[in-house]
């Protein structure tokens, strides 16, 4: 039975520390999931950095409302965790949901700052071209009018 339990905790903090990894894209701390787990428990007592500490070496589980907390936030696969005969190769996928969504964030923000260069070397070119740095801004953004009168 021991080993059971034992199983269960070193699954339990597996999995809790590679849904965070996939979310942060980084490992975290136990002040970190104190922090962000308490934000998101409503219904349940608050954890110390201590505790979290504690779930993410895998020396203690969650109390099951906290459980249900991490599920919902994280959906940490309780199949795997629980259940001693699943291995890793057992595991739900949906890492890829995950990992889709750290794509599109990341595209969005590349496109955000390419559009951002883009208007700049727009803007400097012009300016060198024409020497005018009003040219410039209506050659970068040519939504935008100006009330320069000839």
């Amino acid at each position: 039975m021991k080993k059971n339990y034992e199983g269960v905790l070193e699954r339990f903090s597996e999995e809790l520390r590679s849904r965070l990894g996939l979310i942060f894209g980084k490992s975290i701390t136990g002040e970190s999931l104190a922090r962000e787990f308490n934000l998101r428990a409503f219904g349940c007592p608050q954890i110390t950095r201590e505790t979290a500490r504690r779930w993410l070496i895998g020396t203690a589980l969650p109390e099951y409302g906290r459980l249900v907390v991490l599920k919902q936030w994280l959906d940490l696969d309780m199949d795997y965790i629980f259940d001693p005969n699943k291995g890793i190769d057992d595991r739900k996928h949906t890492d890829d949901a995950y990992l889709n969504v750290d794509v599109l964030n990341t595209l969005d923000r590349i496109s955000a700052e390419a559009r951002m260069l883009k208007e700049s070397l727009v803007e400097k070119a012009c300016v060198i071209y024409t020497g005018d740095a009003v040219s410039a801004e209506l050659m970068s953004n040519p939504s935008k009018k100006t009330s320069k009168k000839l």
